[in-house]
C-alpha cells in the first residue's frame, strides 16, 4: 500500500509516526535524505540557502553528522527530517510520507533488468559505447501522475496496459539516478527493450533509450484490423489508442520499421497511415516512407502551432482531436 491518507495521522498520532520514522531510516540514512534534497559533490559542500536570498552559498552541508546550516540567516537542521518538513511546509507526518514515497521504501516495487547486451543511449562523457546492465525502481502511481497523462487523453490503465511505470530511482550499471522531489519519470517496457521518459528535464536528459529497431504498440495490436497508424512516440500511439485508433512506432522518427514486421503489419490491416509530427525531421520522414512503402501520410496542419497528436489533444481536447484526425483521413484518401 501507499502511505497517502491524512487519517492514519489523526488517529494514530504521534506514536505512529515515530513508529514510521524508525521504519525508514531502517531502510535509508540521513546523510542520505540530506544528499537526495540538498544534491551536492563530496561528505561536506555549499549550496544557495533555500531559506532567503543571496548571491554566494551559505548553506552548509555534513553528511558525515548528518546535518545542515546556513551560516547567513541562521536556519540549521539536526537531520534530513526536519530539513524537508521546514523547506515544503508540510507536518511531520506528510513529512515521512514525502520521503517514503520519493525513495519508494515502504511500498510495493518491482524492479525489472535489462539484459547486459542491451545496450542504453546514455550521456555521452559517461558511457560512451558501453552495454550495460539497467534496473529500475517503480514506484505506485500517484494523482500527479494520472493528471500527467490525463491532459493527452491518456488513463492510468491505458499506461499499464502499454507497460509504463512510474519510477522513483534507475541505475545503470552502479551508477543510481535518483529523480528529484516533484519531478515525473516513467519507464517503457517493450520486451527487453528499455527507455526512461523525463518529461520536464532538459532535453538532452528527457529519454534514455535501448539502441537497435524495435516497434512499440506492437504486442497491443489485434489479429486484424481496418485502420493502423505509424506515428512517432510511444505517448502518441497512447493518445491515438484512447480515441479508437491502433498505432505503432519505431524507436525514432526517422528509422524503419523492421522489414518483417512492415510485412506482418501490412497483411493485417486493410490501410496503414504514417502521422508524424510536422516539423522538419518528421515531414522528411514521412515523404520518404511514404514514397518507398506506397503509404498516405498525415501531419497537423501549422496553423494550430502543435506538433502531433498528444499536443493536439493537450490544447484542443478528445472531440476535436477526433475530429481533425477524421478530416486529414479523409482528404488523404483524396490528395495522397
Amino acid at each position: 500500500m501507499q502511505f497517502d491518507s491524512s487519517k492514519i495521522y489523526e488517529e494514530n498520532g504521534k506514536e505512529y509516526c515515530n513508529r514510521l520514522k524508525e521504519e525508514l531510516l531502517s531502510k535509508v540514512s540521513n546523510s542520505q535524505i540530506i544528499k537526495y534534497y540538498i544534491p551536492g559533490e563530496g561528505d561536506r559542500y555549499k549550496v544557495l540557502c533555500p531559506f532567503h536570498k543571496e548571491n554566494s552559498p551559505s548553506f552548509s552541508i555534513d553528511l558525515i553528522r548528518g546535518v545542515c546550516k546556513c551560516f547567513g540567516c541562521g536556519r540549521g537542521f539536526g537531520d534530513g527530517i526536519a530539513y524537508v518538513q521546514a523547506k515544503y511546509n508540510l507536518t511531520f507526518y506528510e513529512t515521512l510520507i514525502t520521503i517514503n514515497n520519493d525513495f519508494g521504501l515502504l511500498i510495493p516495487s518491482k524492479s525489472y533488468t535489462i539484459p547486459s547486451e542491451v545496450a542504453i543511449g546514455l550521456p555521452k562523457k559517461e558511457f560512451k559505447n558501453v552495454s550495460t546492465e539497467i534496473k529500475i525502481k517503480v514506484r505506485e502511481w500517484l494523482q500527479k501522475d494520472i493528471l500527467y497523462w490525463k491532459q493527452f487523453g491518456i488513463s492510468k490503465e491505458l499506461c499499464i496496459e502499454y507497460n509504463i511505470y512510474p519510477i522513483s530511482h534507475y541505475w545503470i550499471n552502479q551508477y543510481m539516478f535518483s529523480v528529484k522531489l516533484g519531478d515525473l519519470a516513467y519507464a517503457f517496457l517493450e520486451g527487453t527493450k528499455f527507455q526512461i521518459y523525463q518529461p520536464y528535464a532538459n532535453k538532452d536528459k528527457k529519454w534514455f533509450s535501448n539502441t537497435g529497431a524495435m516497434v512499440y504498440g506492437y504486442d497491443q495490436l489485434p489479429p486484424f484490423g481496418k485502420l493502423l497508424f505509424i506515428t512517432s512516440s510511444k505517448k502518441d500511439i497512447l493518445t491515438l489508442k484512447s480515441l479508437g485508433y491502433y498505432a505503432v512506432a519505431s524507436n525514432n522518427e526517422g528509422t524503419m520499421l523492421p522489414r518483417d514486421k512492415y510485412e506482418d503489419l501490412n497483411n493485417r490491416f486493410d490501410r496503414i497511415v504514417l502521422f508524424f509530427n510536422n516539423d522538419p525531421q518528421g515531414l522528411k520522414a514521412a515523404h520518404m516512407m511514404a514514397e518507398e512503402l506506397g503509404l498516405d501520410f498525415i501531419f497537423i496542419p501549422f496553423e494550430y502551432n502543435e506538433t502531433d497528436p498528444s499536443d493536439y489533444h493537450k490544447s484542443f481536447g478528445e472531440d476535436k482531436t477526433d475530429e481533425l484526425i477524421k478530416q486529414l483521413l479523409n482528404e488523404s484518401c483524396c490528395t495522397l
